[in-house]
């Protein structure tokens, strides 16, 4: 009982760690950027995709250093299932959820493709390196066409600026936040991958389903710091959490399987990526009604959750 407490304060602090390593990695970087004369818009460009992608990098080298593909993989999609469900259903509780007018033309259809790429390339329960490939090139594309003629659809340019921490920091202290930040991504992605297995065996889980309910729930959760009190800038839009999706599956997945083939389960295929493609069907004929997702929308996002959740442990029983 002792050790299972401890292992489950480990992962939180790990999260932690790993979160509070982002920010002061992409304020030193935007810092560092703007004094080698780099634009505004390109600062805010970088800046924004290392806040999508920094902490899911170091996850997936992690997770083939440490031989941990499968808690990382279904890390990755557990955070996807919670953005669309519980993510999005609790900020709704606290006020309207805003969705944008270009979402159903830009957003959703790249959210099915990375989907529809996962299930078709990994159709013979195996993610090649050529496989990752793929995704990180349909990554590539996704970045060039959301974010070309400097329009960021899916972020909040505020939240991508520099904030006070890279104002106040000269070149050395940029330097050296950067380099703390690299040692805490090492730190947390170690603490991580050293807790997990022994938080499932306290709640008595399957490794892959404590991953995709707790793991990837609280992942979400952390990215976008705590939104059950305040719901951050950056991913305080269904657009937003969609990016955030599509960066984690085509980005996250590809990348692991680029450095070491990934071999799924049957249940990937057959139940995972199926069902997230049902629930996510299912949130946008909810948010298609109108411009806002209501507190009534979102208990109903967040009884899709728990019923996802229900199934998914009636699986693994």
């Amino acid at each position: 009982m002792g050790q299972g407490i401890i292992a489950i304060l480990v992962f939180l602090f790990s999260l932690s760690v790993l979160f509070v390593s982002r920010y002061c990695f992409i304020q030193s970087s935007g810092n560092i950027l703007r004094r080698l004369k780099l634009s505004d818009m390109g600062v805010i460009f970088t800046c924004a995709v290392l806040n999508f992608v920094i902490v899911e990098a170091f996850l997936a080298v992690s997770s083939v250093i440490y031989g941990e593909k499968t808690i990382a993989l279904g890390i990755l999609l557990g955070a996807v299932i919670a953005n669309a469900g519980l993510v999005m259903g609790l900020a709704s509780l606290l006020k309207a959820f805003p969705v944008e007018n270009d979402i159903f033309r830009r957003e959703v259809p790249a959210m099915f493709v990375a989907l529809a790429a996962v299930y078709f390339l990994g159709h013979d329960f195996e993610l090649s390196r050529l496989d990752g490939l793929i995704l990180i090139l349909l990554f590539a594309a996704f970045l060039f066409l959301n974010f070309k003629d400097d329009k960021f659809t899916g972020i909040d340019e505020t939240a991508a600026r520099p904030g006070r921490l890279a104002k106040r920091l000269n070149w050395q202290w940029a330097c050296g936040i950067l380099a703390v930040a690299v040692g805490g991504f090492i730190w947390g992605t170690y603490l991580l991958f050293k807790s997990t297995p022994q938080v499932a065996d306290f709640f008595n889980l399957h490794k892959w389903a404590a991953a995709l309910i707790i793991f990837g729930s609280f992942f979400a959760l952390g990215r976008v710091f705590v939104p059950l009190f305040q719901v951050r800038k950056d991913f305080a839009s269904a657009a937003s959490l969609l990016t955030a999706n599509i960066c984690t599956i085509l980005f996250g997945i590809g990348l692991i399987a680029l450095i070491e083939p990934i071999y799924l389960s049957p249940s990937v295929i057959k139940f995972e990526i199926p069902a997230i493609a049902l629930f996510s069907a299912a949130i946008l004929a909810v948010v298609r009604s109108g411009k806002r997702i209501s507190r009534q929308q979102g208990v109903l996002m967040l009884a899709g959750y728990v019923v996802f959740v229900v199934i998914l442990l009636f699986h693994f029983d």
